[in-house]
């Protein structure tokens, strides 16, 4: 009898033991949880990231698997997301942060597993006071002396205080305007519809300087193999792709066009095929804003990947570049358009 009850009481003893293993593996303090960040397979300026001939190919490639993602810490999860190659697009590629991180959302699934993760702005609290005095010490240095890799660290760090910023934002009733004044106004196609454009944009609106932008722009060029400065200095605040590719190619372009649908619903252009000088458009009918980028073809290949355009990436330079190699191409629909004859 006693040894029956001996027996059952080490029953007892082993089962609670392992329901206080379940609880410390429910608070997520086991050994398989991940509590370093991510360590992207390819990174941008190897000869792996060079070998690879689509930005999809790359993307997809830097792609974190969903059985790390879901075992990773918010700490290791917020460093990965900062220090994602493509999280630089943001910055400056599609007129606001909030716009280019719901785009870069819809292939990178590590945004959305952060933005559901309570801890989430903590977790980028305490990563920009630990970076802050490397961030200090970069900043401090001209941009000639900094190699690549530096600018790159600059530039995590300014997307970490970006995506603290907008999560931040989804939670709050209050909308900050800035200082910088600018207004709507309208221009014209060439068979007279209005286009609202915006006038007055400056590096303010951008949230960034002059110098700031240099820096995230050859951070991005690194990013696209194909991809080239036209001109030295041609990082603009005042206008965008949209403009450059509808309204005016100079660099005293003023205004800043958010969609070009009027040039293309009123028969100001038709649709045509890739031809050098026509005008291409991005558009994406899964995305908010259809009609994401425009440029204008240079030359034409058999395919994306040989076809070259002339663009403006947000409010960074004009670039040079493959159709299938920017911020903005995702295997969606191409649409070419030349000037309506008629």
């Amino acid at each position: 009898m006693k040894k029956r009850i001996a027996m059952m009481l080490s029953y007892i003893l082993i089962l609670f033991c392992m329901l206080q293993n379940s609880v410390v593996h429910a608070n997520g303090a086991d050994i398989g949880k991940i509590t370093e960040p991510y360590d992207y397979p390819i990174k941008p300026g190897t000869e792996e990231w060079r070998a690879l001939p689509s930005v999809v190919e790359r993307r997809e490639a830097c792609e974190i698997p969903q059985e790390v993602l879901g075992r990773m810490t918010t700490d290791a999860l917020a460093e990965s997301v900062i220090t994602y190659p493509f999280l630089i697009d943001a910055l400056g590629c599609f007129g606001s942060f909030e716009t280019g991180i719901n785009w870069i959302a819809t292939y990178f699934s590590g945004i959305d597993e952060l933005l559901s993760r309570p801890g989430a702005c903590d977790s980028l609290r305490e990563y920009l006071v630990r970076e802050k005095d490397r961030y200090d010490t970069l900043s401090a240095m001209d941009l000639s002396d900094k190699t690549i890799e530096q600018m790159r660290k600059c530039c995590e760090y300014e997307c970490a205080i970006q995506l603290l910023e907008y999560i931040e934002s989804q939670t709050s009733d209050e909308l900050e305007i800035g200082t910088t004044r600018y207004y709507l106004t309208v221009t014209h196609t060439p068979k007279g519809s209005d286009v609202d454009v915006y006038a007055g944009f400056t590096w303010d609106i951008h949230n960034k300087s002059y110098l700031q932008a240099v820096q995230e722009f050859q951070v991005l060029l690194n990013n696209y193999p194909s991809a080239s400065e036209v001109y030295s200095d041609s990082c603009n605040p005042s206008y965008n792709c949209h403009s450059y590719a509808w309204y005016s190619q100079l660099s005293s372009n003023t205004y800043w066009i958010n969609d070009p649908a009027p040039y293309i619903t009123d028969g100001s252009y038709i649709s045509t095929y890739p031809t050098a000088g026509c005008r291409i458009v991005y558009y994406n009918s899964n995305y908010y804003i259809p009609n994401m980028h425009s440029g204008i073809i240079q030359t034409v290949g058999a395919s994306p990947s040989t076809t070259t355009e002339k663009s403006k990436w947000g409010c960074y330079g004009l670039c040079s570049h493959y159709v299938d190699d920017c911020p903005y191409y995702s295997s969606s629909a191409l649409s070419y358009w030349v000037l309506n004859p008629n």
